[in-house]
Order: C-alpha cells, then structure tokens, then sequence
C-alpha cells in the first residue's frame, strides 16, 4: 500500500473501521539504520499511519526506538 504520491509505502496497512486507526505493518528484513527507520516511520506518521516493526534479525540495531515486535 502506497500514500499519495509515494510519500510512503507499507507492507501491510490494517485500518479500524470504526474509528478509522490505520497502522503499517512493516516487515524488516534488510539491515537497515536507526536513523532509516525512525524517517520512514516519521513518513507514514505524517499521514495519520502508526507503524508496527516486524524482523528476523538478532541484532536490531534500532530495537526500542521503534514499535517492533
């Protein structure tokens, strides 16, 4: 699912029907940066979209900044 213009893109997008609550679902498996994350996360918070971070990887190395899972 993309936003407008490709402002943002996400794995999976779960919205509320009753209170409209959208949230991205993101599963990361590429190494990606702190700093990478906390933009793309900044993106989609911009349009009303929480996310929820997914990985595989032992070392996260933006574990706790981010809503993972």
């Amino acid at each position: 699912m993309s936003g407008p213009g490709g402002a943002w893109r996400a794995d999976v997008l779960a919205s509320a029907r009753t209170d409209g609550l959208h949230v991205a679902l993101e599963a990361q498996l590429a190494a990606l940066t702190a700093y990478d994350i906390t933009a793309r996360t900044e993106r989609m918070a911009a349009y009303g979209i929480r996310s929820c971070w997914f990985s595989d990887r032992s070392r996260i190395p933006w574990l706790g900044e981010m809503p993972v899972t």
